[in-house]
């Protein structure tokens, strides 16, 4: 879903992806002309994704800037992604990418943080909404998110939403 925002970044910096497809990896490597590396693991396990990471930093330097778009089902990814930025000691930017559902009434609010001991991650929210079309509403198309997460990136924004998320009981 953000193959589109990876190749936006690999025009300014060398870009790492991880992600669960390898043939999905492939083709974005081909795509950026080499300045995308795919890493093809399952971050749903941490201790693969984990290593992952390692190798990704020993390869191609400190994560300075993560954009993570994880779900439920992966509740250490998030750990293990500041871990890895803590381990490597270098300041970095991690922009977490969030679904609708996180600002329903129901769901708090995670504000900007610091990551560990020296405050090395400083922490984006970036929130996913819809689009109000007349008297309904849709979900985002994938052109609409990637240019919200870019916005979000370029402004440095410690929370973004992207659409809308209000009033919660339109959302399709």
């Amino acid at each position: 879903m953000l193959s589109e925002l990876s190749l936006q970044l690999a025009g300014d910096a060398v870009v790492t992806v991880v992600g669960r497809s390898r043939s999905r990896l492939a083709g974005l490597e081909q795509r950026s002309g080499g300045r995308i590396t795919g890493i093809s693991v399952d971050y749903r396990h941490s201790a693969e994704f984990a290593a992952a990471l390692q190798m990704a930093t020993l390869l191609r330097g400190p994560l300075t800037l993560a954009v993570a778009w994880l779900h439920d089902d992966a509740p250490d990814g998030l750990a293990t992604i500041t871990d890895r930025i803590v381990a490597d000691g270098v300041p970095a930017h991690l922009f977490h990418i969030r679904a609708s559902s996180a600002t329903a009434p129901f769901w708090p609010f995670i504000l900007r943080q610091e990551f560990g001991p020296e405050g090395l991650v400083t922490y984006h929210e970036v929130t996913l909404g819809f689009r109000m079309e007349g008297g309904s509403s849709r979900w985002l198309r994938h052109g609409e998110i990637v240019a919200g997460v870019a916005e979000a990136i370029r402004t440095n924004r410690e929370r973004s939403i992207v659409g809308v998320v209000r009033p919660w009981g339109m959302h399709p």
